[in-house]
């Protein structure tokens, strides 16, 4: 994919085409650093609208160019870093996973490469157990503090796990940055939920908080309705958005490439990563998670973590470039 690396440097700009990971080429730091997609010269009416990954299965759906709004609007109650709401532009097509990258599909790419996570490396990650958050010793994608099948969202898995799936997968594959993960979740909706504005719809469309979590947690504020899933649930049992994407609230947290900000204030007008592809520090995850609140499953909900940390709420989901 051809991209316009903007590096600020002694006051000049200085354009140039870079393949996706050939971000070192840059050499700045994440403030000075911007991947910027170049328009797309194609016709995107001529492109599959779904392709599926031969050795994984993963299917992946058509995300075709537009405009959205970014961030939670004026009637909503997210938090300083969800604003302000700002106007953004995708002018890249892309293909992104139907699918939270699951349990069994991981499970795969650890048996071909022998692959071992930070979380194992480290010992522990974080998460909730039914009693306290922390650090938690021995808790990993294997083991992540709860039962899961193998078409469950892969849990206690970092950014920098992520990317080594990525890798495996081949060239053109990557985590997608935050515009691009929330122009696919909003799906053309402009509501606080991207299945409307009812939290009690929250059983049909995410795994939240629901009355089977009620059931183990004492004291949550828990949706009325029921779907059995107290932890992670198979990534295809809930409805999908309008564009045909699963899980893009609840379920597991989902990596983005983004640097964390504080807030949207300054934040790119374009679907490009606002920071370096590649880099450390605090990231971006979207989506929320099983343990959330009803409420809180909004399609402007953004957390961060350092690219090394692992947790029991947080997968990924993968997009793959159209060259």
């Amino acid at each position: 994919m051809n991209f316009k690396c903007i590096t600020c440097s002694l006051g000049e700009i200085i354009p140039v085409l870079i393949a996706c990971f050939s971000i070192t080429a840059c050499g700045q730091s994440e403030s000075e650093d911007r991947i910027i997609p170049l328009p797309y010269e194609g016709d995107p009416g001529e492109l599959a609208p779904a392709l599926q990954e031969e050795r994984t299965g993963m299917e992946f759906i058509l995300v075709k160019p537009g405009e959205f709004m970014m961030g939670s609007g004026d009637g909503e109650t997210g938090p300083p870093a969800e604003r302000p709401r700002h106007r953004v532009t995708v002018s890249r097509p892309y293909y992104l996973g139907r699918y939270e990258v699951t349990l069994g599909q991981f499970q795969g790419f650890v048996d071909d490469t022998g692959y071992r996570t930070n979380a194992e490396d480290r010992g522990k990650a974080s998460g909730w157990d039914g009693r306290r958050w922390g650090k938690k010793k021995g808790v990993n994608w294997k083991n992540p503090g709860f039962k899961q099948e193998t078409d469950h969202p892969v849990v206690c898995v970092s950014l920098n796990d992520a990317r080594a799936f990525c890798r495996w997968l081949g060239e053109g594959y990557r985590i997608p940055s935050e515009s691009e993960w929330e122009y696919a979740a909003r799906a053309g909706t402009d509501t606080a939920f991207y299945w409307g504005t009812d939290v009690e719809e929250v059983c049909r469309y995410a795994n939240g908080g629901d009355q089977s979590a009620g059931r183990i947690f004492a004291g949550w504020n828990t949706a009325a309705c029921d779907d059995g899933y107290a932890w992670t649930a198979p990534v295809g049992c809930y409805l999908p958005n309008r564009w045909g994407f699963h899980n893009m609230a609840g379920n597991a947290w989902e990596w983005c490439e983004d640097a964390w900000h504080g807030s949207f204030a300054g934040a790119p007008s374009d679907q490009g990563v606002w920071g370096e592809i590649g880099g450390g520090g605090r990231r971006v995850l979207k989506g929320g998670s099983w343990y959330f609140e009803p409420q809180d499953l909004h399609v402007a909900v953004r957390n961060s973590h350092r690219a090394y940390e692992a947790t029991n709420g947080a997968g990924f989901r993968v997009l793959r470039e159209i060259p």
